[in-house]
């Protein structure tokens, strides 16, 4: 029996011997027909007979989809038509794409992260100084000028008795809340600074906002002797860690500036009024507690810079 090939599709059904296809004047233009291929503009001579091989190499290059079947019959005849499978990955191709997110993941998302928490607490920081600043001005339009209230006489005043009459009314919110001590705020330990040292060791009153922040209050008294000021920790997340004096711990201080004697107003604790870099040369670094950070973030529009110890 002659072998020979069948073309479907697209009419009746065609049978070549093998010995009648030119392969080299065959043109092919596949088309989906009835699941099978149509070929036209076919040219045919007799010339020689042709293998197995020799025909179905040429013929599937002339065949843009991947996926064929030349199939032996009983009678001899080999019939081309479309193999149904899909396209798809391999359990392998699969595994080592997602190997290779998984490593871009790594890279990036650390980074991400980062820039997500360095944004959150500008803006936390930012918010929580803001409320006290409030409660600032409204407190002067009751006893005057900063620099007149009495609790600013040595020895006038506890950190609690200065937080009931000039900064907790006027947060103006019945769900505020304090504590006597850090312990009963809840923190587990003293808070440290960017150095590892412990800090605020003294720090006594603490007020809760429903906002989650906590003002921590401490007094001193100045070199002369005649004068107190006030201290503030803000804690943008509460006794939560890390509990880190520039990362979510930043002094504020009422009173007296150095730099502008008499004048007495709320800010950053920086009353030398540093510039930037000196801020961050002299204590906004790893090699100090950080008390300073605060006026650095305040600097930069309340940002969290690049160079900023975080």
């Amino acid at each position: 029996m002659q072998t020979m090939i069948e073309f479907t599709g697209g009419g009746a059904p065609r049978k070549y011997p093998l010995s009648g296809i030119n392969l080299n004047l065959l043109e092919i233009n596949p088309q989906r027909a009835n699941g099978n291929i149509t070929l036209s503009n076919q040219t045919f001579l007799e010339q020689k007979a042709f293998t197995f091989k020799e025909i179905l190499i040429p013929l599937l290059k002339g065949i843009e989809r991947p996926f064929y079947a030349l199939t032996p019959k009983k009678d001899g005849i080999f019939r081309l038509a479309w193999n149904e499978k899909k396209c798809a990955f391999t359990l392998a191709e699969v595994l080592i794409t997602l190997g290779i997110i998984g490593i871009v993941a790594a890279m990036t998302l650390p980074g991400v992260i980062t820039d997500y928490r360095k944004k959150s607490t500008a803006k936390q920081l930012q918010q929580a100084y803001n409320f006290l600043q409030q409660t600032v001005q409204f407190a002067q339009n009751d006893y005057g000028d900063m620099k007149n209230w009495e609790c600013f006489l040595p020895n006038a005043c506890t950190d609690e008795e200065f937080a009931k009459k000039y900064i907790i009314p006027y947060f103006k919110d019945p769900n505020i809340k304090t504590s006597r001590s850090l312990t009963s705020a809840g923190y587990k330990d003293f808070p440290k600074g960017l150095n590892g040292e412990t800090t605020m060791t003294d720090w006594s009153y603490c007020i809760k906002t429903p906002q989650g922040y906590y003002y921590l209050l401490t007094h001193y008294t100045l070199g002369d002797g005649t004068r107190t000021t006030f201290g503030v920790g803000i804690d943008i997340n509460g006794e939560a860690p890390p509990n880190v004096m520039g990362r979510d711990i930043f002094r504020v201080t009422y009173g007296y500036n150095i730099s502008a004697k008499n004048h007495y107003r709320l800010q950053m604790y920086n009353y030398n009024n540093k510039d930037r870099d000196e801020l961050l040369r002299t204590n906004c670094n790893k090699n100090y507690l950080g008390e300073y950070c605060g006026a650095v973030i305040e600097m930069d529009g309340w940002e969290i810079k690049d160079d900023y110890p975080w």
